[in-house]
């Protein structure tokens, strides 16, 4: 289905309450009744809902409605995953996005995204991915130090993308 069909496919069935950034619904289906917020929560964490017998994250839905055309990639600028209001949504590259994820639950990692441990030198680590390539920013004895290494690379190398993990 393209943009401009399932636009007004999704124009049909809801509505965009900018208050509370959720998708409504206009018809009554099953158990759902009109009026009432569409979509349940998936397993990664973001709002899904059924249209003709296919699932779409809400908040793509969302924008597709407001904006008529979806970016291959959006980005909740406050990192809630739930927050769809359309200022929250922003269009992004694969690098800006994930700038703005939370610190990756890997072991291994430190407490603050960008830094780990490094066995050899006995030190903390800070690291930046940029386009898909890693890149060293320095090896520190405090973990701290590491993170405020790693938040102004992000700063610089992100902006408003960029979330500081200090």
């Amino acid at each position: 289905m393209g943009d401009a069909t399932l636009r007004a496919r999704v124009r049909e069935l809801f509505h965009v309450d900018p208050e509370s950034g959720q998708l409504v619904r206009k018809i009554s289906r099953g158990p759902q009744s009109a009026g009432s917020a569409a979509g349940s929560l998936g397993g990664t964490g973001y709002l899904q809902v059924d249209v003709d017998g296919r699932k779409y994250l809400v908040h793509r839905l969302i924008w597709l409605h407001v904006h008529g055309s979806l970016p291959q990639r959006l980005d909740h600028a406050d990192g809630d995953r739930t927050n769809n209001r359309i200022a929250n949504l922003r269009p992004c590259s694969q690098s800006q996005n994930s700038a703005n994820r939370k610190r990756p639950r890997r072991a291994g990692r430190g407490r603050f995204k960008g830094v780990s441990w490094h066995k050899k030198s006995q030190q903390w680590r800070a690291y930046i991915v940029i386009d898909g390539k890693q890149r060293h920013l320095g090896f520190f004895s405090r973990e701290r130090d590491a993170a405020r290494a790693y938040s102004r690379a992000a700063k610089e190398a992100f902006g408003s993308f960029a979330r500081s993990s200090v």
